[in-house]
């Protein structure tokens, strides 16, 4: 399920995925819960796994959900009401097995993209380019496993984000988001869990140290402990954390936050819900690059309305109230 501020108004939709029935859209209306999933054009009937939502291609939050036995779903947000356009962008991928799914922002160039983990298939990196998305994943990275959760962080505060992939009985991998979208593969030990039952995983900064922590559950159909990780940082590496907040005080998902500086434009999305057995914490985390300086945060909140800030000191966590 995910968060959605469709009209941006600050009041959200709760979009659930059904496995084999209908998705269901929640609002409240006059004090009464209300499904308006018909109305919206949302009520697809498929193997529905993970979804999420941030400004994929409008200026208000758009949907995409990964399936299972069905195309992928991408609704693009019509002034509240929504329209399944996955087939025109290129990302129904309807032969694959949706499983863990992210938004990240893949070129550094201030736009988010897809990351899409297929269950025993193909993974996918997707990058819009000439209004269709393209599939920019390593051969490593779009390697079929049995994928559970997908994460996108810079855990180690280096000014380029990782990505975790959480697999299920087999280990887990990691890959480093370099310029130009090249995906690096990180040789790694801790946290492989080889023989680990993943299910899903979440990062947060638990113990506000300005580094982040990776937390892991595993079991399914064996009982196993949760695991908890935090990498090994240098301590010159400095950070900033973003914490949006909407009109009513509370976090402001599905907004867009876009670091600018003389080496990068980052843009990151502040976690509406579940990319699949997961939800992040609601604050967009940035490590600092070696020599990067002239540093300004653009906010994009759920009603497509920007706001600019200038940022004159690092290692704090700076919170942003929508006017």
């Amino acid at each position: 399920m995910v968060c959605v501020d469709r009209k941006g108004d600050g009041e959200y939709g709760i979009y659930v995925a059904n496995y084999g029935g209908p998705t269901r859209f929640y609002e409240i209306e006059d004090d009464i819960i209300e499904d308006k999933a018909q109305n919206l054009n949302l009520n697809n009937i498929t193997g529905g796994r993970a979804v999420v939502s941030g400004h994929i291609l409008t200026k208000r939050a758009d949907i995409f959900a990964a399936n299972e036995r069905g195309a992928n779903f991408l609704f693009k947000n019509n002034n509240g009401n929504f329209e399944d356009v996955a087939f025109d962008y290129r990302v129904d991928d309807v032969i694959q097995n949706g499983r863990g799914t992210a938004l990240a922002d893949l070129y550094y160039r201030g736009r988010l993209d897809i990351l899409s983990g297929n269950w025993l298939g193909y993974h996918r990196a997707y990058v819009l380019e000439n209004n269709q998305f393209k599939d920019i994943g390593s051969k490593d990275f779009d390697e079929p496993s049995r994928i559970r959760t997908i994460i996108s962080a810079d855990f180690d505060n280096d000014g380029f984000d990782e990505v975790f992939m959480n697999n299920i009985a087999e280990p887990n991998k990691l890959f480093r988001i370099k310029d130009n979208g090249k995906f690096e593969q990180i040789d790694f030990k801790v946290g492989l869990e080889a023989n680990g039952y993943g299910t899903g995983a979440a990062v947060a900064d638990i113990d506000n140290d300005g580094i982040l922590e990776l937390l892991v559950s595993r079991g399914e159909s064996k009982e196993q402990t949760l695991t908890l990780y935090k990498a090994i940082v240098n301590k010159e590496n400095k950070y900033l954390r973003i914490k949006p907040l909407n009109k009513y005080g509370a976090p402001a998902r599905g907004s867009t936050v876009t670091l600018i500086t003389n080496q990068r434009k980052h843009s990151k999305t502040i976690d509406a819900g579940s990319g699949y057995l997961c939800q992040m914490e609601p604050v967009a985390h940035y490590g600092i690059r070696k020599n990067e300086k002239n540093f300004k945060v653009e906010v994009t909140w759920t009603n497509g309305s920007k706001e600019l800030i200038d940022i004159n000191k690092l290692n704090q966590t700076i919170t942003v109230k929508q006017k």
